[in-house]
């Protein structure tokens, strides 16, 4: 009979089937499969600051939180709102010890309890969503105070910012805080492994600026980050802005210089905001140093234009590379005096002649090329 199996070999089956709904439906047969086929149930949660349901998954973290391997936050985003205006707030019952009142502006207990690793101490993959109310779009709520009087859309990274001026953002605007106390109980997580960032708004944050987040980009071997672009309906993209340039210079001291660790990158850049280049309309080049990432073996850049920087750093890992994705990845035509862009066949010609111990014609995958 199924239920006289060994545990492992439970698991095994159960890991077979890609549905979690079956999953849950094979352990709930009887008592023997539920205790066995717990890690296999469990294995993933789940979670939001914006109150749903956070009593029931504050319970069963409680109950089975050492069976979590994968968490899926996503941190609902919230402008100040405008005098006359009410914050879009969620009610939830606080009915266990511990669990924090919610209203979306701020990470509850539970939430950073798991997000930590506190009541999930096998969690080795992350995956963080931000999602932000009409797309930060400045209606009836303020983001930022920018030159324009605007509050939002594109610029809420609209200036470049040093330390002090991220200290008092964060002070100022709860959303800036919020980002703040999620990326603190990410950086004290001392078992995740893999990093996936989607829809990262273009702003620093205090917990980077700390030596535990340091450690913590150490520990990766797996990292993957979506940016947030935006076109302010008038025809300018979030790349024109000084912050969001900013922002992608930033990238190499806060995200690949310390990933001594890390065996894959995968970057996607925003329709609205291309990474890559070399600094001709308002193009952002790549500040990878070449000593980042020493044991990178897959590297994956999307929307993004290359040059001569990147091509460097790939020569550099010559030895370790063995997989390049390149999806809408452009070469810019222009040229001017004595400047001309790196063409497709500089950047062959330059990784070829850096003859690549593992990287293959099939490792090197070029689809959406232009």
């Amino acid at each position: 009979m199924l239920d006289e199996l060994p545990d492992d070999i439970l698991i095994a089956i159960a890991d077979h089937l890609t549905s979690a709904c079956d999953r849950c439906n094979l352990s709930a047969t009887c008592q023997r499969l539920r205790s066995a086929l717990a890690p296999s149930v469990f294995r993933s949660v789940r979670a939001t600051n914006g109150g749903q349901d956070a009593a029931a998954i504050w319970a069963l973290a409680v109950a089975h939180g050492h069976h979590f391997r994968h968490m899926r936050f996503q941190c609902m985003l919230h402008g100040n709102p405008l005098a006359g205006h009410d914050t879009a707030t969620i009610a939830v019952p606080a009915a266990e010890e511990g669990l924090d009142d919610l209203d979306g502006t701020a990470v509850s207990t539970f939430a950073t309890d798991i997000i930590s690793g506190r009541l999930a101490p096998r969690i080795d993959a992350l995956t963080l969503e931000f999602i932000a109310d009409h797309n930060f779009a400045p209606r009836g709520c303020r983001w930022v105070d920018d030159v324009f009087g605007i509050g939002g859309s594109i610029y809420i990274s609209f200036w470049r910012e040093c330390a002090e001026d991220v200290v008092a953002s964060e002070e100022k605007f709860e959303w800036r805080r919020l980002m703040a106390d999620v990326w603190r109980a990410v950086a004290s997580n001392p078992t995740v492994r893999s990093l996936t960032i989607l829809s990262l708004p273009p702003v620093l944050t205090t917990a980077w600026l700390k030596p535990q987040w340091v450690h913590f980009v150490g520990q990766l071997e797996h990292l993957s980050i979506q940016m947030w672009g935006a076109d302010n309906g008038e025809g300018l993209h979030s790349r024109t802005t000084p912050g969001y340039q900013d922002f992608f210079e930033h990238l190499t001291t806060l995200f690949f210089d310390p990933a001594d660790g890390l065996l894959s990158l995968e970057f996607v850049a925003s329709p609205f905001g291309t990474y890559g280049g070399d600094n001709q309309f308002f193009e952002t080049p790549f500040t990878i140093g070449l000593s980042s990432m020493p044991r990178l073996r897959q590297l994956r850049l999307q929307n993004c234009f290359f040059d001569k920087r990147l091509l460097s750093f790939m020569q550099r890992r010559a030895d370790t590379l063995e997989k390049i994705h390149l999806i809408e990845f452009m070469a810019a035509v222009f040229v001017s005096g004595n400047h001309r862009n790196l063409t497709w066949a500089d950047l062959f010609d330059g990784i070829s002649s850096a003859e690549p111990r593992k990287l293959t014609a099939d490792g090197l995958d070029r689809g959406g090329m232009s």
